[in-house]
């Protein structure tokens, strides 16, 4: 797949584009096992949605908004009940 081309063709870097649910992790660890200079472009079509805390505040969430509310998570800046939203 993406690693195996990537090591054959020699290249010294990758611009990888991905908009599945399958295809975002499969991008992502082969340009962390490659350990090349990469950018990852998110291409997907999905719309935007809007996310009601517990606050009561409420904000258009995509989906790269919910990769970094997982981290938030763990570093314990937001709630688990919030990421869950």
């Amino acid at each position: 797949s993406v690693e195996t081309v990537v090591q054959a063709e020699r290249l010294d870097g990758t611009v990888l584009l991905a908009g599945c649910d399958k295809s975002i992790p499969g991008m992502l660890m082969a340009a962390a096992r490659l350990d090349l200079a990469s950018v990852f472009l998110y291409t997907g079509s999905i719309m935007p949605g809007v996310a009601k805390f517990a606050d009561g505040s409420e904000k258009e969430v995509t989906i790269i908004d919910a990769f970094e509310a997982v981290g938030a998570c763990s570093r314990g800046l937001m709630s688990r009940e919030d990421v869950d939203v």
